[in-house]
């Protein structure tokens, strides 16, 4: 869906979809400029949160090899590793000191690529949100419309407004 949402908008077909700084290195080897885009926090309407992700490892608690996991994740938080695996706009550091200029060049983009971390002073509220009981319906819906509209099986309008339908229906259901 990645690249289709890019080759949309870089078409000028779709005017804005949310997409974290993963997003960064696809528009720019699709030719979307640093001018011609840029990040924002998302719109307030009754109630503003966010998500905030980064480029990070887990280790499983079954895993039969634990210690040798450990010294990966040692070796993979070193600045200079994180720096090669999220270099040109591949992803938001683990490390916030590393989420700079150097990170997000000016011809690379976006001009507003502080975003990415802001969120977390700006909203401080900003943590895990827990899946409302219907979220895998409405995940579905979502990814069927979306796809309908990228595939361009629908236009982006005949997409938004039988997914609105449909998302109205499911979610006027009682809990």
């Amino acid at each position: 869906m990645q690249t289709q949402a890019v080759s949309l908008f870089g078409g000028g077909q779709v005017a804005m979809f949310p997409a974290g700084s993963y997003i960064v290195r696809s528009l720019s080897e699709a030719e979307v400029g640093p001018d011609d885009y840029d990040v924002t926090y998302m719109p307030k309407w009754q109630s503003q949160r966010h998500q905030f992700g980064t480029a990070g490892l887990v280790i499983m608690k079954d895993s039969p090899n634990q210690e040798a996991a450990w010294e990966v994740l040692k070796y993979r938080v070193r600045p200079e590793v994180i720096t090669r695996y999220v270099e040109g706009g591949r992803s938001t550091p683990a490390r916030r000191s590393l989420a700079t200029e150097t990170l997000w060049t000016p011809e690379l983009g976006p001009n507003s690529h502080h975003v990415f971390y802001d969120t977390l002073d700006k909203f401080p509220d900003t943590a895990p949100i827990p899946a409302p009981p219907p979220a895998v319906e409405v995940a579905n819906v979502l990814t069927r419309y979306v796809g309908l509209a990228m595939a361009q099986d629908n236009t982006v309008q005949e997409a938004l407004d039988a997914m609105h339908q449909e998302l109205e229906t499911l979610l006027a259901r009682p809990i």
